[in-house]
């Protein structure tokens, strides 16, 4: 039996909630360490603090994480999963679920804003987040061209790659390639109802901040088209 440990690195807004209930399905809630969002430090306390055999029950690692956050408290070969979104989707879907959920730490600003504002504003994860956590990055610093293009390596050498407009296909393919009897069914899972219409103008705002974003979106489209 397979003994690597998955990683999954969850992009926010780009179908993580519905994969991770997929890995829970197939392997049981137990054996599915969830990096909860805001839970991070006490998280990592937590693996910290768990014996070698407890850690070796663990099959899969996910949450909101760059890439480089936990692969030291395993002593085993990792197999990285990921799924991508066009920069442009994702933020809207963001704005829009920080908007319908009154708990979300964002809703204050959401509420307070149009989409054109949330997407400027400084709310966390909106400039290359999705190069951030590919690249191992996180949230400090600027994502450069090098960033970008160790994050471009990264998701070559990664298992597993998939989009959010893909998703369906790609998880055809993560159940065949990890041997799963049959692939489960989560349902819908923080589905945007009516999403909004993009305007051009608020397209090239989310894209002046989203460049490499938008460009390792297209590596993983062209990954998904020509799976190894």
């Amino acid at each position: 039996m397979d003994d690597s440990l998955i990683i999954f690195l969850h992009i926010p807004k780009a179908a993580g909630a519905s994969l991770r209930k997929c890995f829970q399905m197939v392997y049981g809630h137990e054996r599915v360490f969830w990096i909860r969002p805001g839970s991070r430090a006490q998280s990592l306390k937590t693996l910290e603090e768990m014996t070698p055999a407890e850690r070796d029950r663990i099959r899969v690692v996910t949450g909101h994480i760059p890439l480089g956050l936990v692969e030291g408290f395993f002593a085993r070969p990792v197999d990285y999963v990921t799924v991508l979104r066009d920069p442009v989707d994702r933020i809207r879907s963001f704005y829009q679920f920080a908007l319908a959920q009154p708990e979300h730490p964002d809703h204050g600003m959401a509420t307070r804003s149009s989409l054109a504002e949330f997407a400027a504003s400084n709310v966390r994860g909106l400039e290359n987040q999705q190069t951030r956590i590919v690249s191992g990055l996180g949230g400090k610093g600027q994502v450069t061209p090098e960033t970008y293009a160790l994050a471009r390596r990264n998701l070559a050498s990664f298992g597993h790659v998939g989009t959010q407009e893909g998703y369906a296909d790609f998880v055809e393919r993560l159940a065949t390639r990890l041997g799963w009897p049959e692939i489960p069914d989560p349902g819908t899972i923080h589905k945007t109802d009516n999403p909004i219409q993009v305007e051009r103008r608020v397209e090239e705002i989310i894209l002046a901040r989203n460049k490499w974003d938008r460009k390792l979106h297209a590596d993983a489209r062209a990954l998904g088209s020509n799976p190894t």
